[in-house]
């Protein structure tokens, strides 16, 4: 008896090591988990400081951004207790902006002198409202000609809807889904026909929830949109971003992609002419693209365009022992004295190549 008690006495204390240890051993890689995720985020603050110094050396040397500037080319680099840091700048303003959508002229355009918010007119216009009414979809109400014959001009949103539609096409992707997502941003309850949706639509889904008829706030809105499947959305994504105040599209820094989207007319082979122009010589101004031997014939509207940036990305890739962990910061740049980080995000999935 005394034996079996000894025993049992010995196995329940090397029991209560065994789960000692383990509890330890826990306690020991949470603490290093705990110690590697400061530090880690003590070096995306070191690259997001040194971004800001590059954007902001930028700020005062050209009217332009262009992507063979230094913020554009530069790789930044920090250590800190055995981790890594690989970090590049981005232009958010090099994809098509889904604020554009719906967001309202009259908070972001000037006055034209004449009582009217710009617009777009002429060849180009009419071009973009063929390309709309050929996918189905309708710039607002029914348009009449004025008496010498001309459509009133479209307004930044109807350029907008025009050259998403186009980006879809460029993609691949069905603009049916244009009038669920138009649908999913105004703020009345009137379905679009035949391929919009609003809340009668949603109430029915499993789990049910109504249309958020307001701006995008990220792009990941999409997917509760009607007809936006996870494969169409993983097409999209890199070509999209979200911009409070209209941010316009720069044209320097844009891909033949989201160059396709401009106009009607303008394939893969006139957008990498487009690219390799802006390579040896960036645009000043939209009109210099407008008015450049690669569009002869192909009218291009310069509303919602640009060529200097104002909101970029940071993409930090953290390297250790383990895993890369990825993070995301968005810097907005309002001149050379005010740069501010306005988003931070981790990131658990690493970036698309270019």
């Amino acid at each position: 008896m005394a034996l079996i008690s000894a025993l049992l006495i010995s196995a329940l204390i090397a029991s209560l090591a065994t789960v000692l240890v383990k509890r330890q051993q826990l306690a020991i890689a949470t603490a290093s988990h705990l110690r590697d995720s400061l530090n880690a985020r003590q070096l995306v603050n070191a690259t997001e400081i040194a971004a800001i110094k590059l954007l902001a050396a930028d700020a005062g040397q050209a009217a332009y951004d262009s992507a063979d500037e230094a913020w554009a080319t530069s790789r930044l680099r920090a250590e800190e207790a055995g981790l890594t840091a690989e970090a590049r700048l981005v232009d958010l303003q090099g994809r098509f902006n889904l604020a554009s959508l719906n967001f309202d002229p009259a908070t972001v355009a000037a006055d034209n002198g004449e009582g009217q918010l710009p617009g777009a007119s002429g060849p180009a216009a009419n071009a973009l409202r063929a390309v709309a009414a050929a996918a189905g979809v309708t710039l607002g109400p029914p348009v009449k000609a004025a008496p010498g014959g001309d459509l009133p001009p479209l307004s930044p949103q109807q350029v907008a809807i025009a050259r998403f539609v186009l980006l879809l096409k460029t993609l691949g992707i069905e603009p049916a889904i244009v009038p669920a997502v138009l649908d999913w941003l105004d703020a009345d309850s009137e379905t679009r026909f035949p391929d919009g949706a609003e809340d009668a639509y949603y109430a029915n889904l499993e789990p049910p929830y109504r249309a958020a008829n307001r701006p995008f706030v990220d792009p990941s809105e999409l997917l509760l949109v009607r007809g936006v499947t996870p494969a169409i959305y993983a097409r999209l994504r890199p070509f999209v971003v979200v911009l409070e105040g209209g941010a316009a599209l720069n044209l320097n820094t844009a891909s033949a992609t989201v160059l396709m989207s401009l106009a009607p007319g303008i394939d893969r082979a006139t957008a990498d002419l487009i690219v390799k122009a802006r390579a040896a010589q960036p645009f000043q101004t939209p009109s210099a693209l407008a008015n450049s031997p690669a569009l002869a014939g192909r009218p291009l509207s310069e509303l919602g365009l640009s060529t200097a940036s104002a909101n970029f990305e940071l993409t930090t890739r953290i390297s250790s022992d383990g895993p890369p962990s990825y993070f995301r910061s968005s810097i907005r740049r309002s001149d050379a004295s005010r740069l501010r980080v306005v988003g931070r995000e981790q990131d658990y999935r690493a970036p698309a190549a270019d």
